[in-house]
C-alpha cells in the first residue's frame, strides 16, 4: 500500500551551526501539497516525530541515488574498507567478512547472530571464542555497512529524521544539512547528512553516540560517486577509498561456506 505525506516546499531556511534536535532551527516555513510517497518508508521507521521538511529532503537524496526500487533490486553487495572484505547476501541476510591481512574468514547472520569462522585454513570451535568472533564481527559490520549504504537506509528502521537547516562543508560549499537519529536502537546514535543541494548526493557526514555530545565524534567528506548497477555508492570517506564495490542479483553460494 502506498503512504502519503506532505511534501514541503521551501521557502525560508536560516543557517543553523547546531546538530541536535533541540538546538536545531525551526523548520522552514512551507507550502504543502499531498501526492503519493515515492520512497515508501521501512518498518519502524518514525514517520510521526520527523520533520516533514526532512523526509521531503530524504526522499530527494534517495532519489539522487537511484531510488528505493533499484536498491532493493540489489540481491548481493561487495565491497573492501581498510583490509575488510564484505560479500553480504542481503535476501537472507548472511554476511561473509574476510580479514585480508589476518587470514580470517567469517560468515555470520546478522538476524539469528550465528557465526562460523575459519583463521589460517582452520576452523575455531570454540564457544567462548566465537562469541568474541561474533561481537567483533557485529562492530565491524554496523560501521562499515553505514559507510557504503546509510543513504538508502535514510527512512530506515528505528529512524527519525530532523531537519537542521542550511550550513556549509568543511570546504565551504553550500549544503543542506538534514539528522538521522537512531533514538529507538537500544544504544540511541545520531548522524547529521550534508548534501549538495543542486546534485542532492550527500557530501559529508558526522557521527554522534547520542544527543548529550554536542561535538561530533568524527566528521568526514564524501567524495567519488560512481554507479554500480542501477545506484550511486560514494566510495571516498575523508582520506580512505572505498573499493571493489559489485552491486549484483547473483553470486557463488560458495562464498557463503567455509568448506
Amino acid at each position: 500500500m502506498k503512504t502519503h505525506y506532505i511534501i514541503p516546499i521551501l521557502l525560508i531556511i536560516s543557517v543553523s551551526s547546531c546538530s541536535k534536535k533541540e538546538n536545531k532551527n525551526s523548520e522552514p516555513e512551507i507550502q504543502t501539497t499531498t501526492i503519493s510517497d515515492i520512497n515508501a518508508p521501512i518498518e519502524g521507521f518514525n514517520i510521526e516525530k520527523s520533520d516533514p521538511s526532512a523526509i521531503y529532503l530524504a526522499d530527494k537524496i534517495m532519489e539522487a541515488i537511484g531510488g528505493r526500487m533499484a536498491w532493493d533490486k540489489i540481491k548481493y553487495l561487495e565491497w573492501e574498507i581498510d583490509g575488510r572484505k564484505y560479500y553480504w547476501n542481503r535476501t537472507e541476510d548472511i554476511v561473509r567478512l574476510d580479514l585480508l591481512a589476518d587470514t580470517l574468514s567469517m560468515i555470520f547472520n546478522i538476524d539469528k547472530q550465528t557465526i562460523k569462522v575459519k583463521k589460517n585454513g582452520i576452523s575455531i570451535e570454540s564457544p567462548d571464542s566465537l562469541a568474541t568472533y561474533l561481537q567483533s564481527a557485529n562492530d565491524m559490520w554496523k560501521m562499515d555497512s553505514r559507510l557504503l549504504t546509510i543513504p538508502f537506509e535514510i527512512k530506515g528502521d528505528g529512524v527519525t529524521l530532523y531537519y537542521i537547516g542550511e550550513d556549509q562543508v568543511q570546504d565551504s560549499l553550500e549544503a543542506h544539512r538534514i539528522q538521522m537519529a537512531f533514538e529507538q536502537s537500544s544504544t540511541p546514535f545520531l548522524y547529521d547528512l550534508w548534501f549538495n543541494p543542486e546534485t542532492n548526493l550527500i557530501t559529508q557526514w558526522a557521527y554522534y553516540p547520542d544527543h548529550s555530545h554536542t561535538e561530533p565524534q568524527f566528521k568526514e567528506k564524501w567524495g567519488g560517486y560512481n554507479k554500480y548497477g542501477n545506484v550511486l555508492f560514494s566510495t571516498k570517506r575523508g582520506e580512505r577509498n572505498i573499493e571493489n564495490i559489485v552491486a549484483s542479483e547473483h553470486l557463488d553460494q560458495k562464498l557463503f561456506t567455509l568448506d
